[in-house]
């Protein structure tokens, strides 16, 4: 038989489901604090994005378009046959208002497959005019004001090839537009964008158009927003090319191919767009959602976007750090606080009810204590209750009302009563008290005064139980209707209390409102589970 603490165990479960409550109140805070964390994060850093780029999408369309629609018109102007090399004039004439009013366009190009070459192009204030005749191995060279007036004439010698135009080298017949570079022009000494367009005229003669415009002209639309020392905007292509950085002075030994992210320049001097650039690429391309990663403990986010869907050729790219992010987090991080505070007051809340039901599991157990200022009111209380787990009755200490003689059974009864408190939980022994809670007293024990009978139960339990018990043991006697009550007052003990019957030892415990005596192996299992070595004794 496992005898068990009903005590222990309501104080057991109840410090589970405390522990419980607390871990799960704990762990869902949290979960809803980064949960909703990440979310307003993620939220912060798009709308600080958005406003950092806002019309930045809409303004670089517009400038691509804009070239787009100047190409398209020379193309137009070459098919209808108004477009001839041996009329520089009248390209003189076209050109130079459109050089002067499109500022980002810096030279214009135009190629027919003969080797014929016409090109003019801003320089300084002035345009340079400079036609070459590959026949001739011959330029003229014009320098003409913004009025269209010749301030110069030069003729140069020159050996030149058209697969020297990078450009050239990918433009198609009959196409409508193509872009090309960015790329490191020789003429311009600069990184240029390249729109190219084709056709074929009337004699079967191949001409090839083509306006240029300076990468850094580009990128003045890009200066205009406003970024922190450690954030950076860029422009790539869809292979993961960076092309420029605004802000950033231009590369050395650059070629007509754009610098890679995987270039040790990246790498070393700007590793926030480097990885910004890796986590993409590895990433399936990822235009819609944020781009988070880590550089020395430093939070960073990357967003990429196509700056012309219906024309995929560049992305934009930005990087923001979290220096900029933090502040906007911190006012939304105090509702997200309250929200997780919410969460661990209702855990308090639901620990709070456990404890007030446990105590009221624990009231509702007979209450087993006499108070040393309140004797006998606390007995009178007591015998009010039923005989219980913590509570046994004893008419009398060794008078045996039936025979009317002392008998050692009479003895016997309370003391095995008492070493099952011991081995239980505690209780009290009212000795004067029948089973009806009537008090009866202890007179007919025949003891000449109550000190005479108290030294005759402790002798009694020592020798029967054990001196060293006596610690756990509080004796208590008063006068209820004239009637000598004694109460013996159990505390719980530290090891197994045995008690002598003849010559054999026997092992009791409190079951319900009686002391049941165990088998050996009950006895064993009950010690090995009761923990009598976790007992704290209070002398």
């Amino acid at each position: 038989m496992l005898v068990r603490s009903e005590r222990g165990e309501i104080q057991k479960k109840k410090n589970f489901y405390l522990l419980i409550i607390l871990i799960v109140s704990i762990s869902v805070a949290v979960i809803v604090y980064y949960v909703a964390a990440s979310k307003v994060r993620n939220r912060i850093v798009d709308e600080y994005i958005k406003t950092k780029t806002n019309n930045l999408s809409e303004e670089f369309t517009g400038q691509m378009q804009s070239f787009e629609n100047t190409i398209h018109l020379f193309s137009k102007w070459g098919q209808n046959g108004l477009i001839n090399l041996d009329d520089t004039a009248s390209f003189e004439r076209a050109f130079i208002p459109i050089l002067s009013d499109v500022e980002s366009i810096y030279g214009i190009t135009i190629i027919e497959n003969t080797g014929n070459e016409y090109e003019i192009i801003k320089k300084d204030s002035l345009f340079l005019s400079n036609f070459y005749f590959p026949r001739k191995k011959l330029s003229l060279k014009k320098y003409i004001d913004r009025q269209g007036n010749v301030i110069r004439n030069q003729k140069v010698n020159q050996n030149k090839s058209v697969s020297e135009k990078y450009w050239l080298k990918k433009s198609k017949v009959d196409s409508d537009f193509i872009w090309q570079g960015p790329y490191v022009s020789k003429l311009f000494n600069e990184e240029v964008v390249s729109i190219s367009s084709s056709w074929i005229n009337k004699d079967s003669t191949v001409v090839h158009i083509a306006i240029h415009v300076l990468l850094k002209d580009i990128f003045r639309t890009f200066a205009k927003v406003d970024l922190s020392d450690d954030e950076y905007i860029f422009l790539l292509n869809d292979y993961g090319d960076i092309y420029d950085i605004p802000g950033i002075n231009n590369f050395t030994d650059r070629e007509y191919a754009s610098y890679s992210s995987l270039n040790p320049y990246y790498r070393i001097k700007l590793p926030e767009v480097a990885k910004a650039v890796e986590m993409w690429l590895n990433n399936q391309k990822d235009t819609i959602n944020t781009v988070a990663f880590k550089i020395k403990h430093n939070n960073y986010w990357a967003k990429f976007k196509f700056l012309n869907k219906q024309k995929p050729y560049y992305l934009m790219g930005i990087v923001v750090s979290g220096k900029s992010i933090n502040s906007k987090i911190g006012k939304n991080n105090i509702q997200i606080l309250l929200l997780s505070t919410v969460i661990l007051l209702l855990g308090a809340l639901f620990m709070v009810l456990v404890i007030i039901r446990s105590n009221r599991r624990l009231r509702e157990l007979q209450k087993t204590e006499i108070r040393k200022n309140f004797i006998k009111g606390d007995i009178k209380k007591l015998a009010s209750l039923p005989e219980g787990k913590t509570l046994e009755f004893k008419s009398t200490i060794r008078y045996n009302l039936r025979t009317e003689k002392n008998d050692k059974a009479i003895e016997f009864a309370w003391l095995k009563g008492i070493a099952a408190f011991l081995n239980a939980e505690g209780g009290v022994l009212l000795i004067g008290v029948n089973d009806e809670g009537a008090f009866t007293g202890i007179e007919k024990d025949g003891f000449e005064n109550e000190d005479k009978a108290l030294l005759h139960i402790k002798n009694l339990i020592s020798k029967n139980i054990g001196v060293e018990f006596m610690k756990f043991i509080t004796m208590f006697t008063t006068e209820i209707e004239e009637k000598t009550i004694i109460a013996l007052v159990c505390k719980q003990s530290n090891k197994p209390a045995y008690i002598k019957n003849g010559g054999e030892e026997q092992f009791y415990v409190r079951v319900g409102p009686s002391s049941t005596k165990l088998t050996l192996t009950q006895t064993v299992e009950h010690i090995f589970t009761h923990g009598y070595k976790r007992i704290v004794t209070m002398n």
